[in-house]
């Protein structure tokens, strides 16, 4: 808690063409904004770049808990 989490997104194919990629977190066992901030938003990969990384920060609390857990979707 209290950090940030980093999600490796790979982009396989083409080299030569630019390419995006939309991302949100949605609720699991943790829950924004009292365990993560809610993030979403696009990654815009160049023809060279094959990975990018989506940055979630985790908010720390006084709380005694277990493993939580967040899903990061992508779409388009």
């Amino acid at each position: 808690e209290g950090g940030a989490l980093s999600f490796p997104v790979s982009k396989s194919g083409s080299t030569s063409s630019t390419c995006n990629v939309d991302f949100a977190t949605a609720n699991g066992t943790a829950v924004a904004p009292g365990d993560y901030t809610a993030a979403s938003g696009t990654l815009s990969f160049a023809g060279t770049e094959t990975t990018k990384n989506i940055v979630v920060t985790t908010i720390d609390d006084t709380l005694v808990e277990g493993s939580e857990a967040l899903t990061v979707s992508l779409s388009g």
